[in-house]
């Protein structure tokens, strides 16, 4: 009956036009529009349980502050009557508006990120965006949906059924309860998103505002969670203790209050963690699959939308629209092939360009539309053709693909002979050779994988590895050590800068040096069931000295130990000394090659080498260098003022 009014409302206005419906409730007082300044702001969202508050430029009252009047003036006529037209559950509700010219005003709008003009609502404090109409039926309409509570009571058991088939409460609920229960109690669940349920018993204050439990009580916690997932989930309150006997949750179930997660396929999951509202929305979050959504829309929900699908676990893909606003046919595309595979991956779209994600699938402006996806849990990019076609079956096409395995990831990888480090005596390896480096057959190869953080140094001079400072120059002068006998190969790569395969085990974010050991008879055995590489053997415990690299090397060998041919202990003892210059080189490396970690980049690029090479630079003799160019700048200017003003002082005189 609620809605019914609400929408009657908006057709009559639609219909019948300003005169005819302010006619009708001319004899009553016009709801009355709060008038807020900076000041009062933060005091009346907290206080208020519910605003809808416009913000308009002062002296360009245009038509949308001409509606927010007419919508409170048609308001007005039901001020006093909200409960009665739109149930007992309606709560009080506020129409404001504010001045976004205001003293005080610019930091408010820039803190809440608040375009003008537009309307927000605030319930309890916590701001919403506006999704209805502007026109002045529209607004009130919408304005009297809005004020209705986050969480909806269902009577009964059957009611609850009921709005799980339908979205409908009260009578219509069991009409549609006794509809489906003829039907062998089986419904189909049709309302959207996730829907959580809270089952109270009568003493929990469940739909009651006079509860008098504190603001941290379950019920106030349970609603407070409501309010910030309203419009991403439905949230229902059951009063009857025995609904959950009934729902069959278990045993937990006789300790009220109750709450589960229903989804979309009618599974339900109990929740069982503390009832705190920032728990529960958490919760939520984490067990529920978004919708397609748009990252780079400005709202709350929109903010909801990207939390939650940067925090899922499953393959992501996100269409990059050029801009300036998506075609609707290319996103019915995209949501088609969303909802086909929607068990398997989340979807987003794009069309405003997030630097970040650009970034990481190193896309362009010039490549839109393109399809970009990642696996989180192996940290996978996958980036289609650019210009893709936007159609269905295109984009299905190279979703399946990412799916099954067979399109395969980006390989980041330096190009190997363009490192930014001096090549000594082991060989360098990145994301396009590691493979064929390590599983070069009839060879034992030790590879070293170390983390650079980016540089392209060793580690050292950003903390991203402080133990391959000593150990990767042991690895260099191993490498010299068996650098005779070409069964025996010692390999080094930078997994920061460069993907390795998932079967080493060893990813980007590992932190810290790791020695994997990949045999000539592993390799073979691998060979001979189809695998490209066989799972590495791991160093042993012992210390990493050259004495015990060599040590681990001519004992795990696939080969026998006398017929390796390897540094003598007194070659070793030799070595030592080249291990020592070798670690200064390449501290003297490290730090020159991390010297500008960390600092702002300029466009310009003579601004970034003075400001970069210059003062972040490792050996700081630059700094000396751009000094004198100072002085001597310094000098010449002053030298030309005072010549040009002695000879003005000479052209003075002669004149006189």
């Amino acid at each position: 009956m609620s809605r019914f009014f609400v929408w009657l409302l908006a057709l009559l206005w639609a219909q019948c036009g300003d005169a005819a419906i302010l006619r009708s409730v001319s004899e009553k007082a016009s709801k009355e529009v709060l008038e807020l300044t900076a000041t009062t702001f933060e005091l009346q969202i907290t206080d208020l349980a519910f605003v809808a508050i416009l913000f308009y430029e002062g002296g360009s009252r245009n038509g949308l502050v001409e509606e927010w009047a007419s919508a409170a003036t048609l308001l007005g006529g039901y001020d006093g009557d909200i409960t009665e037209v739109m149930g007992a559950e309606a709560m009080d509700g506020e129409m404001a508006q504010i001045d976004a010219s205001a003293p005080g005003m610019a930091e408010l709008l820039d803190a809440y990120q608040i375009a003008v003009p537009s309307i927000k609502i605030f319930r309890g404090g916590l701001m919403q965006d506006w999704d209805g109409p502007h026109d002045a039926g529209g607004m009130a309409a919408h304005w009297l949906l809005a004020t209705q509570p986050s969480v909806t009571i269902c009577e009964s058991l059957l009611e609850l059924q009921a709005f799980l088939a339908s979205g409908v409460t009260g009578a219509e609920a069991e009409a549609e309860a006794g509809k489906q229960e003829g039907e062998g109690d089986e419904y189909q669940r049709r309302t959207t998103g996730p829907t959580i349920v809270g089952v109270f018993d009568g003493g929990d204050g469940a739909g009651d505002d006079d509860d008098e439990e504190s603001v941290f009580g379950t019920w106030q916690q349970f609603s407070a969670a409501a309010d910030t997932l309203r419009g991403h989930s439905t949230f229902l309150a059951v009063k009857d203790g025995a609904v959950a006997a009934e729902m069959g949750l278990g045993p937990k179930a006789t300790q009220l209050p109750v709450f589960f997660m229903v989804d979309g396929g009618g599974a339900q999951v109990q929740y069982t963690g503390e009832m705190l509202e920032a728990n529960l929305v958490e919760w939520v979050l984490r067990r529920s699959s978004p919708k397609l959504g748009e990252l780079s829309m400005a709202s709350s929900a929109a903010e909801i939308f990207r939390t939650q699908f940067f925090g899922s676990r499953k393959r992501k893909f996100i269409l990059i629209l050029p801009g300036p606003e998506p075609m609707s046919q290319d996103v019915a595309e995209w949501a088609h092939v969303a909802d086909q595979f929607a068990d398997n991956a989340v979807f987003a779209f794009m069309v405003e360009e997030i630097s970040e994600v650009l970034t990481y699938f190193d896309v362009v402006h010039a490549d839109f539309p393109v399809l970009v996806a990642q696996n989180p849990l192996l940290d996978q990019r996958f980036v289609s053709d650019a210009h893709i076609a936007l159609d269905a079956d295109v984009l299905g096409s190279f979703v399946k693909g990412v799916l099954d395995g067979s399109i395969a990831p980006l390989l980041k990888s330096q190009d190997v002979a363009a490192l930014p480090h001096k090549t000594y005596h082991a060989v360098n390896a990145v994301g396009g050779t590691v493979e064929a480096e390590v599983g070069t057959p009839g060879v034992d190869v030790l590879l070293a994988v170390y983390q650079s953080g980016g540089t392209g140094g060793y580690g050292g001079s950003n903390n991203a590895c402080s133990h391959c400072g000593l150990l990767l120059p042991a690895v260099e002068v191993l490498a010299k050590a068996t650098q005779t006998e070409p069964r025996i190969k010692v390999v080094k790569v930078d997994a920061s800068l460069n993907d390795l395969p998932v079967s080493m085990g060893v990813s980007a974010d590992a932190g810290g040096a790791k020695l994997l050991w990949f045999t000539a008879r592993d390799k073979e055995t691998a060979a001979a069931e189809g695998l490209p590489l066989p799972p590495p053997r791991d160093y042993w415990d012992a210390g990493t000295s050259l004495q015990e690299l060599l040590g681990f090397v001519v004992r795990h060998s696939s080969f026998e130990a006398q017929s390796l041919q390897v540094a003598t202990q007194e070659q070793l003892s030799m070595l030592l000394e080249d291990e020592d210059v070798l670690r200064e080189d390449m501290h003297a490396e490290d730090r020159l090659l991390g010297r500008n970690e960390g600092r702002p980049v300029y466009d310009d690029a003579w601004s970034d080498y003075l400001y970069g090479d210059v003062i972040f630079d490792g050996t700081r003799w630059h700094v000396l260098m751009f000094a004198v160019m100072v002085a001597v700048t310094v000098g010449l200017l002053a030298s030309s003022v005072y010549s040009a003003m002695q000879l003005g002082a000479a052209r003075a005189k002669k004149n006189s």
